[in-house]
């Protein structure tokens, strides 16, 4: 049984007394968001009562299912997984912008925003075009990646401008090409659910531009040895490590 959030304790209780396993499908807790909402103190009450529910959830099941690599079970004691339909950030890696716009078949010197993920009325995507089919905006590339078969999307296209490109879902390394090929990745939200939005999605479009190591001028390749490091005899002076880390920690 794959259950959502704070929904039919009721139901987990009967599976629960029935020796059942359940298994919680979770996007993150009601508790760690409740800190980044702009409600009322009547709202944030109402909200902490589901917060209740959702603990109690939590201790009747057997395991977790995550939306995303990064997410962790409140009990580290019970057995966790995930599944993720977004671009796989320990894959991510940066790319030449210009040779993923050909290899994407996008305008080379437009200014490209982009969308990617979930396109759904909460995310909203009805928004975004809505700005670009401004008059102003003609000059810039909206890019909605993600577009599903569904009554929501078919309304998008129907109402959208030329400047605006829908792409059906993508394996992980195609977004990857999508992400390196926009000039800006957009994060829209609406504020129509209790969640502020997840910054997961965020994670993904800052850690495609994070080195995972620095990497040496070619001429320097195979040409130091930790001797030369580690020693006075090129007659360098003492270098402070401390400060240089203070300095450029990545380097």
């Amino acid at each position: 049984i794959i259950q959502r959030q704070a929904f039919l304790p009721l139901t987990n209780t009967l599976l629960w007394l029935r020796s059942m396993l359940v298994i919680t499908e979770m996007h993150g807790t009601i508790r760690g968001e409740l800190k980044f909402l702009d409600k009322t103190w009547i709202e944030k009450a109402l909200i902490f009562i589901l917060d209740l529910s959702e603990r109690y959830n939590y201790r009747l099941c057997s395991a977790f299912i995550f939306n995303h690599p990064y997410l962790r079970p409140p009990d580290h004691s019970k057995p966790y997984t995930w599944t993720y339909s977004g671009a796989n950030t320990i894959d991510f890696r940066v790319k030449d912008k210009l040779e993923c716009r050909q290899r994407l078949q996008l305008p080379e010197h437009a200014s490209v925003f982009l969308f990617s993920g979930m396109v759904s009325e909460w995310h909203g995507a009805d928004l975004l075009v809505t700005l670009f089919k401004r008059k102003e905006m003609f000059g810039y590339t909206l890019l909605i990646v993600g577009v599903r078969d569904n009554r929501y999307c078919r309304s998008l296209k129907k109402n959208a401008s030329s400047n605006i490109i829908f792409v059906d879902f993508k394996d992980q390394q195609t977004v990857v090409d999508y992400i390196n090929a926009a000039d800006v990745c957009l994060l829209p939200v609406k504020p129509i659910r209790k969640s502020p939005g997840s910054p997961l999605k965020l994670y993904d479009y800052i850690d495609i531009y994070l080195p995972k190591q620095y990497v040496l001028d070619k001429n320097l390749k195979n040409k130091i040895k930790i001797s030369d490091l580690a020693s006075h005899q090129s007659g360098l002076p003492d270098i402070d490590f401390g400060k240089l880390i203070e300095l450029n920690p990545q380097q």
